[in-house]
C-alpha cells in the first residue's frame, strides 16, 4: 500500500466506514492502476450513510467480525479540482480478488468482497513482498443477493484491470470456467521438498489468484515427458513446473518429440523453485525484477498468477549419437559438467551442493583437451587473436580485428525464425545453420583448439541464485553465451571469479571470456569425462547446437517492452 495522487478516471467509488469502527469514513475509488482510499472528514449528520464497511490488514481472515453500517441509500464520493493524496493498493501488486458471505447469522444480509495483493517497500525495487488484504462490506442493500451483485460488479471491474482485459462496467456477475493449468511436482526434486513447497506456499497464491489447476506428480525419471508427450493439450492453458531445472528439461523435450510441435510449444511454462539449482525461476524473477535470494517461492507464483506470458529461445543440440535434443538453460563440459553431475551426492544440501562440489574440483584444475568452432553473433569480436594456439582454419577467419559480414551472420537468426515458422507440424526443427557432424564446419565458424577447464553454452542469466553466469543474457535474446575458461587460468583467478558470480559474472582476465554466438559445436579430444545439457548427463563426444529464437514461452512479469507479450 502507498500514496497516489488520485488524478484518474474513477471506475467505482464509493464512502465506506471501517467494519469495527463507525468512523472514520472512508473514500474508495477504483481507477485504472489502483484501488485507492483515503480517510474524509463527514459531518455527524450524514456519518452514517455509508454503502459498507472496509477492513485493512497483512493477514485478514474470513471478514465475518464487522457490524453492519445500515444506509438509507448509495452514497457516491465527490472530489475537488485539486485531488487530495491517498493511500492505495496497486492493481500491478493484486494477483486476485473474491466475493465471499460473512458466517454469522446477524452477517446474513451484507456480501463481503476481499482483494489479495503482494505489495513491497518503496525502499527497493528488489524488496521481498508482503501479503496484504482490503476487505469491503457491502450492506446497503435489503437482501443478501442485492449486495452480492454490487460485490460481483466490483468483482469484474477488477478483475478485468488485472488481466487487462476490457469489460463492460455495468453488472458481471458471472465468470466462465478457466481452462487448467498442468502443474508437474517432482517431489524427488533437489532436498526432497517440492511437494511440500506446492501445498503449503504455492496454492494459497493460486487460490487467491483464481486459478485452476490440476495437480500431476511424478513417480520416477522421464515420467513428465511421457505425459507431455501424449497429452491433450487443448485441456490445459498452461504447464508450471515445481522442481528443478531436471523436469522443465523433461517437459520441453516431450513436447518436441510430439508431431504438433510446432503448436505446443507455444504452452506458457511457468516455473516454482523446487529444486537444487532452480536457474531458470532465478532468471524469470531476475528478468521480473523479483529477488530470488528470499522468498523465491512466494516471487515465482505471484508471478505465475500474474500470468504475463513471453517469448523463450530454446538451443537445438545434436549429441554424438545422433539424439535430437532441446535445450533451454546450457551445455555443459569440463568443470562445469563435473561440479554439476559429481555433487549428485550431496543433492540434500540443496543449492549449496555446487559451491562444495566447485571447492573440490577447484582443487585438482584438471585440463579437458578439445575443439571448439563458433559461428559468432554479427559484431561481435572474433576471439581468436587472443588464443595462444590456432588451427589453420582459425588463421584464415580468426586474424581478422572482426568477424567478416557473410550473409550468413547477418541473417542468421532470420533464417532461423522464418525455417521455423515455414515449418510444418510433421517436420522436424530446421537447424539452417548447422550441417552434419561428420562433416567440417563451415568457413566463416572461428575454430580453436586448446586446454580448457570448462567451456560452457549458457541462454539464461543464472546457473543457481548465487551463479549469475551471464549476467547480460535475456529470456529470448537470440544469443548462446560461450563461457569459455582456457588451461592458462590460475587456481586463484578461477577462484575470485567463482566467488562473485552471484553478482554476476566479470572478468577481464584473457583467458576466461564469454563469447556471443549463434551456434558452435565442441569436439573433446580428452578420452573420458562429462558432458551435461541442462544438468542432464548426455552421451559424450562431439556434440553441436544452434539458438532457436524466441521457439517457446515462459510466464514472466514485466513484460511491456516485448511486442510480444500474451495473457494466461
Amino acid at each position: 500500500m502507498g500514496a497516489v495522487a488520485m488524478d484518474e478516471n474513477f471506475l467505482l467509488d464509493g464512502r465506506f466506514a471501517i467494519n469495527l469502527k463507525p468512523k472514520p469514513i472512508y473514500a474508495v475509488s477504483v481507477t485504472h492502476s489502483a484501488v485507492v482510499y483515503r480517510a474524509i472528514v463527514v459531518p455527524s449528520s450524514s456519518s452514517r450513510s455509508s454503502t459498507s464497511g472496509l477492513a485493512v490488514g497483512d493477514d485478514a481472515s474470513h471478514p465475518s467480525a464487522g457490524q453492519s453500517t445500515p444506509s438509507p441509500s448509495p452514497t457516491t464520493s465527490s472530489w475537488s479540482s485539486s485531488p487530495p493524496l491517498g493511500s492505495s493498493i496497486s492493481i500491478s501488486d493484486t494477483v486476485g480478488c473474491d466475493c465471499m458471505r460473512g458466517k454469522k447469522e446477524s452477517d446474513s444480509v451484507a456480501a463481503y468482497f476481499v482483494i489479495y495483493s503482494y505489495t513491497r517497500s518503496k525502499k527497493s525495487t528488489k524488496s521481498c513482498r508482503k501479503r496484504e488484504t482490503l476487505t469491503l462490506r457491502f450492506d446497503n442493500c435489503s437482501t443478501y443477493d442485492e449486495n452480492q451483485e454490487e460485490a460481483q460488479r466490483w468483482k469484474a471491474v477488477i478483475t478485468s484491470l488485472i488481466y487487462r482485459r476490457q469489460m463492460p462496467l455495468a453488472a458481471v456477475t458471472f465468470f466462465p470456467p478457466q481452462k487448467k493449468l498442468l502443474v508437474f511436482v517432482n517431489p524427488f526434486s533437489g532436498p526432497g521438498k517440492a511437494l511440500l513447497i506446492f501445498q503449503q506456499e504455492v496454492i494459497p497464491v493460486f487460490a487467491e489468484a483464481g486459478l485452476l489447476y490440476h495437480l500431476f506428480v511424478t513417480e520416477y525419471a522421464g515420467h513428465a515427458r511421457e505425459m507431455v508427450r501424449d497429452m491433450k493439450v487443448d485441456d490445459w492453458h498452461g504447464i508450471v513446473i515445481v522442481s528443478g531445472d531436471g523436469l522443465i528439461f523433461e517437459v520441453v523435450n516431450g513436447l518436441m518429440e510430439r508431431c504438433d510441435w510446432a503448436k505446443v510449444i507455444k504452452m506458457p511454462l511457468g516455473t516454482i523453485p523446487g529444486g537444487s539449482g532452480n536457474a531458470l525461476a532465478c532468471a524469470v524473477c531476475h528478468h521480473s525484477g523479483e529477488s530470488y535470494l528470499k522468498k523465491h517461492v512466494l516471487h515465482s507464483a505471484f508471478i505465475v498468477a500474474k500470468g504475463e506470458v513471453i517469448p523463450m529461445d530454446l538451443v537445438a543440440i545434436d549429441t554424438c549419437t545422433g539424439k535430437r535434443l532441446y535445450s533451454f538453460l546450457s551445455i555443459g563440459w569440463g568443470m562445469m559438467a563435473d561440479v554439476d553431475i559429481e555433487s549428485e551426492k550431496y543433492r540434500h544440501m540443496g543449492n549449496a551442493r555446487f559451491a562444495v562440489m566447485a571447492v573440490i574440483k577447484l582443487a585438482s584444475m584438471k585440463k579437458y583437451r578439445g575443439r571448439l568452432s563458433y559461428l559468432p553473433c554479427e559484431g561481435e569480436r572474433c576471439r581468436g587473436s587472443s588464443l595462444p594456439r590456432y588451427t589453420k582454419k582459425e588463421r584464415e577467419v580468426g586474424d581478422q580485428p572482426g568477424v567478416e559480414k557473410t550473409p550468413e551472420n547477418n541473417f542468421a537468426c532470420h533464417l532461423v525464425s522464418d525455417a521455423i515458422g515455414a515449418a510444418g507440424d510433421d517436420v522436424g526443427v530446421p537447424t539452417p545453420l548447422l550441417v552434419p557432424l561428420s562433416e567440417p564446419v563451415p568457413s566463416s565458424w572461428v575454430t580453436v583448439e586448446d586446454d580448457f577447464i570448462m567451456v560452457g553454452a549458457v541462454y539464461q542469466s543464472h546457473l543457481a541464485k548465487d551463479n549469475m553466469m551471464a549476467p547480460n543474457a535475456t529470456l529470448n535474446d537470440g544469443i548462446i553465451h560461450l563461457v569459455v575458461a582456457r588451461g592458462t587460468i590460475t587456481r586463484m583467478q578461477l577462484a575470485h571469479i567463482f566467488a562473485t558470480l552471484e553478482h554476476g559474472f566479470q572478468t577481464s582476465d584473457e583467458n576466461m571470456e564469454i563469447i556471443r554466438v549463434q551456434a558452435f559445436r565442441l569436439e573433446p579430444l580428452t578420452p573420458k569425462g562429462l558432458m551435461t545439457v541442462d544438468g542432464e548427463v548426455v552421451d559424450y563426444g562431439p556434440i553441436q547446437a544452434q539458438v532457436l529464437p524466441s521457439m517457446a514461452r515462459v510466464i514472466t512479469l514485466h513484460a511491456a517492452d516485448c511486442p510480444e507479450t500474451t495473457q494466461l
